[in-house]
């Protein structure tokens, strides 16, 4: 349940936010108590050399 709200809330601030991508990359690195999860797709997302759409 922790981890659905976690990743939920990682969908607003990386696709809904007016942040770009770095930013809201550092707004969820700040959260405490990350879960795994939420890590992988932090790291994939950094990771990712051509980058993501948000649109």
């Amino acid at each position: 349940k922790h981890v659905k709200a976690q990743l939920k809330r990682a969908y607003k601030v990386l696709f809904r936010s007016k942040l770009n991508t770095t930013q809201a990359l550092n707004v969820l690195e700040k959260e405490s108590n990350i879960s795994d999860e939420l890590l992988h797709m932090i790291s994939f997302i950094k990771e990712s050399e051509r980058g993501i759409c948000k649109e």
